[in-house]
């Protein structure tokens, strides 16, 4: 996990493009330490770090099998779902209208 914290540290492309943060929130929830991985996706969340194929990935990647079950995974997930359903939503509006 040192890798990740220097990438984030000397702000590399994949510290930019969030990849670092939902990696480190993976590594931390596979070794078991799943209060510091909700840490990490509490930050994303509330810094906009989020990307919408992390979804796919918290569903899926098997390194946050130990927390799939856990109420405030689910409650994380739908709360992502529905900020990305917003962000579609929106942009069809503007697609309707012509403006994009």
């Amino acid at each position: 996990m040192e890798d990740l914290d220097k990438q984030i540290d000397l702000n590399r492309l994949s510290a930019e493009g969030k990849l670092v943060f939902y990696d480190k929130a993976a590594q931390y929830a596979f070794v078991g330490e799943k209060e510091i991985a909700f840490e990490i996706l509490y930050f994303m969340e509330k810094d906009k770090k989020n990307k919408g194929w992390m979804l796919w990935g918290f569903e899926t990647d098997p390194r946050f099998e130990s927390m799939r079950k856990e109420e405030a995974f689910q409650l994380y997930n739908r709360r992502m779902e529905e900020y990305f359903t917003e962000i579609r939503d929106k942009l069809k509006t503007l697609e309707k209208a012509g403006l994009i």
